[in-house]
């Protein structure tokens, strides 16, 4: 049976700020692979997130104080999807997926193991795309994102 991967990608969050998503992924029953792509980190919590089994994208790391860096070419919220493509890629070479899984970290919640979820409702479909039900027009940070 094929794997599942859910990753995700942060900049400038340390613990507090995702670990109410990585506890849901666990809690949630999920048995796939699990992965984040760190721009800017604190080292503790990457080393909290290599703990728990997350295979870890970083770039650079500061020689006095192990945190993470990234210094961007473009804006995260853009180039991030180079990244993801990159690492997929990689970890693709080891590893078939089923269904590979990507959600904001920070405000994103599992209530049930999406696996199960895709499993039950995919059908044939081969992408699944989801939306915060808001025009960019209505929301300033999306609609700001538009103009890059």
């Amino acid at each position: 049976m094929l794997k599942d991967l859910i990753i995700g990608c942060f900049t400038n969050y340390d613990w507090h700020k995702i670990k109410f998503w990585v506890n849901s992924i666990d809690a949630s029953g999920f048995t796939g692979d699990k992965a984040m792509i760190i721009y800017n980190c604190d080292i503790q919590t990457a080393q909290t997130l290599a703990n728990r089994n997350f295979k870890i994208m970083a770039f650079n790391q500061d020689k006095n104080t192990g945190n993470l860096f990234y210094e961007q070419q473009l804006i995260i919220v853009v180039e991030r999807f180079l990244h993801l493509w990159q690492f997929i890629s990689k970890l693709s070479q080891e590893q078939n997926y089923r269904y590979v899984i990507h959600t904001d970290v920070k405000d994103v919640v599992f209530q049930l193991n999406p696996s199960d979820w895709l499993t039950a409702n995919m059908g044939g479909a081969k992408i699944l795309a989801s939306c915060e039900s808001l025009q960019y027009q209505h929301e300033p940070w999306g609609n700001e994102n538009m103009y890059y």
